[in-house]
């Protein structure tokens, strides 16, 4: 069903756009409430305008202001209108304009959302340029997946997500799920336009999560251009699903190693204190985890073997410890529990930390804010408990023998306002007594960024720096983003060092490796060709002498 535009209306607007400057525009109805009548400057423009419907790209005048009002499908003036929203659109461009929330609702109140980047034709005539709508009222800020690979990435409620291109000949399997668990599957959907190639679409959410009324129901929408609506069936989840959620943190103070994930290099490189992002793998299987030298070429150079079975849907880390071929404190991986782990705060005003021992010459270790104990005789290769803290706030940790609080291993100074609603991990790593690799805790980011806690007191560090002046890159920038057939990276170095630039898929598998070597101080670029890079989220991992910082690409067809 389409919105009718009654024919007077329609002969003003086309003298309109005949003497004046026009855009495109196309609207979609998307506000539970009865069918409405909406009117332009005081002229009806489309009558008995119904829920989920839309209107076809239309062209409008530009360059003045247009009142849009709206009444009730019984309205028989501009009088009747409830509300009126003017607008003023740019020659041009392209629009579209979703309306939402509910005609005298207080918490949700009737309203008009413009996207000004709107499409209606495809970049090439073999794909489907699809864009995105989140418009049902009492659903959290969510993500659409493509298999793994998001594609509408922390899109809130009456906002647009940015139009991707799809190939026109096939089905994309498309996961809802919230922003901040990609574990969490709402719902799932096959989306097949196949017979919409060069042409556009918007997806959107309607109705409300958990309603029984019929008329109100949560469900996924589809706009075409020309105004066509109709829905997409939920489909059952099953099969296999890269659900699980997991974090690599390097914790054995060995080379730099790879690791293979099922006879495939899962981590390429992975040096000592560092990290990876959270991960989708798949869940409900054992996963077997090979260890090998940073040289290795296939999983035949693999030293050992580490099975995991991780349950479907749950978050995890997965945590290195130990020095290969020793007897005393063998290499191995620690998992954490389902509950131990966590991408995001259980209070938004929060950080939740969790603390590792990692140290390889103490039986436990204590860590009090203060003089509470927080984390309390937390033996080696074992995890503590997750707290959660004020993030407004710089933290005094004491970190002691987990046999005698009097027995101090240093003092270090914790601030974590820049992760408000995320997670951290901070991992005792070294030797207290000294030695090759002398004690220092980490901070391990929930992102994968790493970076050293310098001592307030308490033995020194030979290697300890803050947090402010341990970067060797002073800013890294990423252009375009999204990206097509190549992206560029600027980095300034604020001295001169050994560079490698990773690029891992939200599975965790490599797509690109470059190591640029010794780079000298200054201004740097480099030029990535992305062609072959499939539709999705990536994260860029930038590794300096003694910097990592993460990054997402988005790369759209």
């Amino acid at each position: 069903m389409k919105a009718r535009i009654p024919f007077m209306a329609g002969l003003l607007l086309l003298s309109t756009c005949i003497f004046g400057q026009t855009a495109r525009v196309q609207i979609i109805h998307n506000s539970p409430t009865a069918t409405v009548d909406l009117y332009a400057n005081g002229t009806k423009i489309f009558d008995n305008f119904a829920f989920r419907t839309a209107t076809p790209y239309m062209d409008l005048p530009a360059g003045v202001t247009i009142n849009l009002g709206v009444g009730l499908a019984s309205s028989q003036s501009v009088r009747d209108t409830l509300v009126n929203f003017p607008i003023v659109l740019q020659s041009g461009k392209r629009y579209v304009i979703g309306t939402n929330g509910t005609l005298g609702s207080i918490q949700k109140p009737f309203n008009i959302a413009i996207n000004d980047m709107g499409m209606d034709t495809a970049s090439t005539p073999t794909h489907v340029g699809v864009g995105f709508f989140h418009g049902s009222q009492n659903a959290p800020e969510v993500d659409f997946l493509s298999d793994s690979s998001i594609i509408f990435d922390n899109i809130g409620y009456a906002k647009f997500g940015k139009y991707i291109q799809i190939p026109s000949n096939s089905t994309l399997p498309l996961y809802l799920t919230p922003s901040t668990e990609n574990n969490n599957i709402l719902a799932k959907y096959d989306l097949n336009l196949s017979f919409w190639a060069g042409k556009t679409a918007v997806i959107f959410t309607t109705g409300f999560i958990g309603s029984t009324n019929p008329n109100e129901l949560f469900e996924t929408w589809v706009a075409l251009s020309n105004g066509g609506t109709f829905p997409l069936k939920s489909l059952p989840v099953s099969g296999p699903r890269l659900n699980t959620r997991l974090q690599f943190i390097h914790d054995s103070p060995i080379d730099t190693i790879d690791i293979y994930l099922n006879g495939e290099k899962f981590i390429d490189n992975f040096a000592f204190r560092t990290a990876t992002p959270y991960m989708s793998v798949q869940g409900g299987i054992t996963l077997n985890f090979g260890i090998a030298h940073s040289t290795s070429t296939s999983v035949r150079d693999v030293i050992v073997n580490f099975p995991i079975r991780l349950d479907s849907g749950k978050t995890y880390i997965a945590m290195t410890h130990g020095i290969l071929g020793t007897t005393q404190k063998p290499f191995g991986i620690a998992v954490t529990d389902p509950f131990a782990a966590r991408e995001i705060s259980s209070n938004p005003n929060n950080v939740d930390i969790n603390f590792f021992n990692g140290a390889l010459d103490i039986t436990s270790i204590d860590v009090l804010i203060g003089t509470n104990v927080v984390f309390d005789s937390v033996r080696y290769a074992r995890f503590g408990d997750n707290i959660s803290i004020p993030a407004n706030a710089t933290y005094r940790l004491n970190m002691t023998s987990g046999d005698n609080n009097n027995i101090v291993i240093g003092q270090y100074d914790l601030n974590l306002s820049t992760w408000k609603g995320k997670s951290a991990f901070i991992i005792a790593t070294g030797f207290v007594s000294g030695g090759s690799v002398p004690f220092q805790p980490w901070v391990v980011l929930s992102s994968g960024a790493t970076y050293p806690l310098a001592p307030v007191s308490g033995p020194k560090q030979t290697d300890s720096f803050s947090p402010l002046d341990r970067k060797t890159t002073a800013n890294f920038e990423t252009y375009p983003n999204p990206a097509n057939e190549f992206v560029v990276f600027d980095f300034m170095l604020e001295n001169e060092a050994n560079v490698h630039f990773q690029i891992t898929n939200m599975n965790g598998q490599i797509v690109a490796d470059r190591r640029l070597g010794k780079l000298s101080k200054g201004s740097q670029q480099l030029t990535l060709d992305t062609k072959t890079f499939n539709t999705g989220m990536y994260i860029i991992r930038m590794s300096t002498d003694n910097d990592v910082q993460t990054k997402k690409l988005v790369i759209k067809r």
